[in-house]
């Protein structure tokens, strides 16, 4: 992706060619972000994915870095829960603050 590129029309256009199979769960990793932990972009993965395609469950991956920004994800509401690797890895959200977040834990 270039600096000219919008992220959401590159994410309309992988998602349209599988609506008609009734697509029911889309990752959608912000690769610039990934493994970054500079924080989620709450606004291209979330909230304007599911106001274009309400019935789909979201998961957003690229970015958390800590239990903050799975609480900003789960206010979007709606989709499966985010994959949080580096930050799991490294340690940096305390099994305290995931708890929430786990709900069969």
């Amino acid at each position: 992706m270039d600096g000219n590129d919008n992220p959401n029309t590159l994410l309309w256009n992988a998602v349209e060619p599988y609506m008609a199979s009734e697509l029911k769960h889309v990752l959608c990793t912000d690769v610039g972000r990934d493994g970054a932990l500079t924080g989620p972009d709450t606004s291209t993965c979330m909230r304007k994915p599911r106001r274009r395609y309400p019935h789909i469950e979201w998961q957003a991956s690229g970015g958390i870095r800590n239990a903050r920004d799975l609480h900003a994800l789960a206010k979007v509401g709606g989709q499966a829960p985010p994959i949080s690797g580096r930050a799991l890895l490294e340690d940096l959200i305390p099994f305290e603050e995931l708890q929430p977040f786990l709900p069969n834990a």
